[in-house]
């Protein structure tokens, strides 16, 4: 097989940072040889104090979690909204979302050192909710997260549907591109909320100040579309429905990290392919991908309360960001063409143990194509976001605002949103979701929206 240069520059970049990585093992362990003796240091609670098991330790949550909740979620403001060349579209009040939820979250460690999760959801859809109205789907199920991991002496596996964020920016990350995500409402803008999990393997090898992880996967994922029912479906949509992709398809991943005292930093390497899935205009809609290599750096820095953060990305070989509807590439000639983008996120983050505050922001840039668009290339495009959250009355009420938006200030999300426990089961949610989109922005159909959700939880 002949190793294109694409694929050397990727496994280069592998080679050397294993190198490090081994270097630095070394050293560890010709530290702990030298300065400890077998007696005084055991190396089997030595290792479990270096492996991040906290999702898993059953001190800290329990091994069985089952939630039932019920959401009220409707767009209240009629209004009209300019859908171009002088035209306009009403808007009405209208119900959304009337449905009940459960989910179940399982934990266990099946044997010494080898622990299992899992976690499932499952939603009921009943009258005026819009997937129950438009679609003949009352009900959904899916798994989120099933894996096993085995832990070793300086060393872990994990095995099964999992997710994989390898940035250092809180929910604005130019490097947490590994997993798809599902937007279906705006009850959930949270781009840790609708990560989807996907089947993978993940190895990591840990010493005293530093870790290599590895990931592969033999099935990634693509954003999945939006249901019928959803505030974002279109009968386009089912365009796309009718192709299925043979290849089997991969990805792989490395990722080197070194801590210092008050600070951490990680090199980035991978093999990927784009989450949203292009689709071929001249080829009847038949849906197009490629893989593209990620080199990126991760960085932060603590002081006091604050956390200062960078997360950098190289992108090789991706599609022009020409994208319109859920990916149709309307010009033919942009499925050959192959972009480079220089990409940062920076980061502030300050808590303490009632209030915490984030603000990021996120900045790429193509700076170079294998073919002339006569596109702007000096244009940068990304996003920022602001979070605050309070809590009250020793954690029985729990509030929070976020706003985000893009750098060219097309688009605003406003949202508040508010936690009551009743009981420590028992907990009564509202939240109020305000949108602004200019008319050549993505969410220009739903400018002054205003929506309302209202939700009750029982948790045990």
């Amino acid at each position: 097989m002949i190793m294109n240069r694409t694929e050397f520059n990727i496994v280069t970049i592998f080679f050397v940072l294993s190198v490090f990585y081994t270097e630095s093992l070394l050293s560890d362990q010709a530290y702990i040889e030298d300065y400890a003796d077998g007696d005084s240091l055991d190396l089997e609670d030595f290792s479990e104090e270096i492996f991040d098991f906290e999702e898993l330790d059953e001190n800290k949550e329990k091994a069985f979690v089952f939630t039932l909740s019920h959401q009220f979620l409707g767009q209240i403001n009629s209004h009209n909204i300019d859908i171009g060349e002088g035209e306009q579209f009403r808007k009405n009040r209208t119900l959304e979302n009337n449905r009940t939820k459960i989910s179940l979250k399982v934990r266990d460690e099946l044997a010494k050192n080898l622990y299992f999760q899992a976690s499932w959801q499952g939603e009921t859809y009943f009258k005026g909710d819009q997937i129950h109205e438009d679609s003949s789907n009352t009900a959904t199920t899916r798994i989120n997260e099933f894996f096993v991991q085995r832990s070793f002496k300086n060393s872990s596996l994990k095995l099964g549907r999992q997710t994989i964020t390898w940035g250092k920016t809180l929910g604005n990350s130019v490097l947490d591109i590994i997993n798809p995500i599902e937007f279906v409402d705006f009850s959930i803008i949270d781009i840790e909320d609708i990560r989807l999990n996907q089947s993978m393997m993940r190895f990591d090898m840990y010493s005293l100040d530093s870790s290599l992880s590895f990931f592969l996967t033999l099935d990634p994922q693509f954003d999945p579309l939006p249901p019928i029912g959803s505030i974002f479906y279109s009968t386009s949509l089912e365009l796309f429905k009718k192709h299925q992709v043979d290849e089997t398809l991969y990805e792989i991943g490395l990722n080197l990290s070194k801590d210092y005292q008050n600070s951490s930093f990680s090199l980035i390497a991978a093999r990927l392919i784009d989450n949203q899935r292009r689709y071929d205009f001249s080829a009847d809609f038949s849906p197009v991908h490629r893989y593209f290599n990620l080199y990126g750096f991760a960085g932060e820095q603590s002081y006091r309360d604050f956390l200062f953060t960078i997360d950098i990305a190289y992108s090789q070989n991706k599609f022009e960001n020409n994208m319109g509807l859920q990916g149709l590439i309307s010009n033919p000639l942009m499925i050959d063409a192959k972009s480079d983008y220089l990409g940062t996120s920076l980061g502030l983050e300050y808590g303490s143990a009632t209030n915490n505050y984030s603000v990021s922001i996120s900045v790429e840039k193509e700076i170079s194509s294998s073919i002339d668009t006569k596109t702007e290339r000096d244009k940068s495009f990304g996003t920022w976001l602001m979070r605050y959250s309070k809590t009250f009355l020793s954690e029985t009420l729990n509030g929070s605002i976020s706003m985000q938006g893009d750098i060219d200030n097309q688009y605003l999300i406003s949202s508040a949103t508010g936690e009551y426990k009743i009981t420590d089961d028992i907990s009564l949610t509202t939240q109020i979701i305000i949108i602004n989109g200019r008319l050549s922005s993505p969410l220009s159909f739903f400018d002054n929206d205003i929506r309302i959700s209202s939700s009750v939880s029982w948790t045990f």
